[in-house]
């Protein structure tokens, strides 16, 4: 049902606005579709997703949302960015907002270790 609304919406934009590869009419079924092979045991298409490295990066989401915004306000007010590429910058920054994240991930409290109070 998403994808033919999305594809019927497409329709009626003017033509040079978007393209079809990058309209959300492909690309919200195909990564449904992605995660939907992802969960199949025997699936070799979701194979990738079950790399320990891609599930401890996706535990991350938390803490790279708290940490990723610092990261940019520090790149850009030490102005590193000035010298280098935009790639090499944006890749700069993502590791440091992974390394920032796996250390507060063992720093923070999560909130299934915190003990609670039994119910009377």
């Amino acid at each position: 049902m998403v994808e033919i609304v999305l594809i019927w919406y497409t329709t009626f934009l003017p033509e040079g606005t978007h393209t079809f590869f990058l309209s959300a009419a492909w690309l919200i079924p195909s990564c449904l579709l992605v995660c939907s092979f992802a969960v199949l045991e025997e699936s070799p298409i979701g194979a990738p997703f079950r790399l320990t490295p891609v599930i401890t990066f996706g535990g991350l989401g938390l803490e790279l949302f708290m940490v990723h915004q610092l990261v940019i306000r520090y790149w850009t007010a030490l102005d590193l960015g000035v010298l280098l590429p935009v790639s090499v910058s944006f890749v700069c920054c993502l590791a440091l907002s992974v390394v920032a994240a796996l250390a507060a991930k063992r720093v923070l409290p999560t909130t299934t270790s915190v003990k609670k109070a039994p119910i009377v």
